[in-house]
């Protein structure tokens, strides 16, 4: 037998918008979720011509090492991975 239940908020106005805050911050990767370990993400957002410019194509998921020489920056993918 399962029963459902309504879930009470029994916190005030102020503790709602930290939570709210804090999970914004969460979703941007600023804040570890849980406790778990957090890893550096990154969104750019690029033109076709600068995403040709790079000169990698990009996999959704995939890890890469952002290089940042003589005022110039580049992405590699980690060998092993």
């Amino acid at each position: 037998m399962v029963e459902i239940r309504q879930r009470v908020q029994t916190f005030g106005e102020e503790s709602q918008l930290i939570r709210n805050i804090m999970s914004q911050l969460q979703s941007l990767g600023l804040f570890p979720i849980r406790g778990d370990i957090s890893l550096p993400k990154m969104t750019i957002f690029l033109t076709e011509k600068e995403y040709d410019m790079l000169g990698i194509r990009f996999e959704v998921n995939d890890i890469y090492n952002l290089v940042i020489k003589d005022g110039a920056f580049k992405f590699e993918k980690p060998e092993g991975v």
